[in-house]
This record gives structure tokens, sequence and C-alpha cells, in this order.
């Protein structure tokens, strides 16, 4: 089965996205973090399948930990959520390894797919 993490500062996110991934079976959410030092700890530790991650976190932003894991070799796959609308910095995500962008609110369909 697929395992998750998931990063997020605003705790409803984190809920509707965990109830997202229970309601359609896709997989395990082993861990869930609020800012980017614990977010990074957790990846680190449980090397999930998949991390869906804030790109604007407290303490350490999302592309840093992404930058970070992938160069500690961790395999996980990065899906990455933010209400910022920066074309360069959306590609920026997707230079750094990321294979989803999601904006938010966060729509049920385009977290399924």
């Amino acid at each position: 089965m697929t395992s998750f993490i998931v990063i997020d500062d605003d705790r409803t996110v984190r809920s509707v996205l965990i109830k997202i991934i229970e309601q359609y079976s896709l997989g395990d959410v082993c861990a869930e973090a609020d800012n980017g030092l614990l977010g990074e700890e957790l990846i680190l530790r449980y090397k999930p399948d998949i991390v869906i991650i804030d790109l604007l976190l407290p303490h350490q932003d999302g592309m840093s930990i992404i930058k970070k894991v992938k160069s500690l070799n961790v395999k996980s796959m990065f899906i990455m959520l933010s209400q910022v609308s920066d074309k360069d910095m959306i590609a920026r995500a997707y230079e750094m390894g990321i294979e989803f962008f999601i904006s938010k609110p966060i729509n049920v369909i385009e977290v399924v797919n």
C-alpha cells in the first residue's frame, strides 16, 4: 500500500487531505507535520512513497525540504500545494523534482488524480 506524509501548517488542509486519502483508499498516512523542520525529519524517518507538501511553511519552506531530501537519495515523490500562483515559482518547483502541483483551495478530483 502507498504511504503518505502530509505537511502543511494549516490543520484544516491536513485534515481534508488525510480524509481524501482514506476515503478513496489511496494509501496510508504514516505521519503529518505542521512545519518544515518536523516535516523533513518525518520524511527521513519514514521514507514515504508520496509527500504532499505546502510550498510555504514555518521554519523551512517546501522547496528547501525537497532539495535536501533528494540530495540524500530519498526516493519519495512530492506533490506540492500552494496558494502561490507565480508561474516562475511553480516552474522552479517542477525543476526541483515535484511530480504534481495542486493549487489551494483543494479540489478533491485533483488530489485523487
